[in-house]
């Protein structure tokens, strides 16, 4: 049993150990919080000013944006679609030949002003176009719907001219309606001559007014449908002889 002195002695001991402990962890922490920055006080101040740092001080190459390297268009223009707001472009407003992108509004007219079930005659002058055609001989009949597939899968000439007498009475009517046309979309610096494209005075377009005319155009779903078709088999009216064509 220990004595009362003992028992006060070595609760002295114990209180003067836990106090010695207790310094030196101090002392640690101070140290600790002496190598670190001081608290500041945190103020209110006006936002910096807005920066703008030039695109090569941040390491961005812009050769790309301002010079697509892969166009060697001699025009060309990037449309959206829905909105109608030119994207990009050169020489978009240049009066350029349009070649067979002119049966676009040939199977838009053909669309909008005959009934898909007509019987269209080809003539001897339809007959008569150049490659690439259809080989239709004069006389010979098809419904206007498999003649829309040869123009727009295969770009048939002779096609593209059997379509135009039949909705427009002549190649010259015809041209009337697409010229039409191409002025209530707002094309003022296109004319068309002919239905398929081949060369022809006064036959042209720019590439902003060209992606106009797309732009219309398949917003029609017919079109659409036509131009999307993979393969397409036809005969003539008479069933004497079949054609099958593929979407280029």
């Amino acid at each position: 049993m220990y004595s009362p002195l003992q028992k006060l002695l070595s609760a002295l001991l114990l209180i003067i150990s836990i106090c010695l402990v207790s310094l030196s962890l101090w002392s640690n922490l101070a140290a600790l919080l002496s190598q670190s920055a001081p608290f500041q006080q945190i103020t209110s101040s006006p936002a910096p000013s807005e920066t703008t740092y030039p695109a090569s001080a941040l390491g961005i190459s812009t050769a790309r944006v301002s010079t697509p390297s892969s166009l060697y268009a001699k025009a060309y223009c990037l449309l959206d679609a829905d909105s109608g707001r030119v994207l990009f472009g050169k020489e978009s407003d240049q009066k350029l030949p349009m070649a067979s992108t002119t049966k676009i509004m040939t199977c838009i007219i053909a669309l909008e002003n005959a009934d898909l079930k007509d019987t269209v005659t080809f003539s001897s002058h339809a007959a008569s176009m150049p490659d690439v055609q259809l080989n239709a001989s004069s006389g010979e009949t098809f419904r206007l719907i498999d003649l829309l597939h040869s123009l727009m899968l295969e770009s048939h000439n002779d096609t593209a001219v059997a379509i135009a007498e039949h909705v427009g009475g002549s190649v010259e009517g015809f041209a009337d309606l697409m010229n039409r046309k191409a002025e209530e979309l707002g094309c003022t610096r296109t004319y068309f001559v002919t239905p398929n494209g081949l060369d022809a005075k006064e036959h042209y377009t720019t590439a902003r007014e060209l992606c106009l005319i797309a732009r219309y155009a398949i917003q029609n779903k017919r079109f659409l449908k036509i131009i999307q078709t993979p393969n397409y088999s036809f005969s003539n009216t008479k069933g004497t002889r079949t054609f099958a064509i593929r979407n280029h």
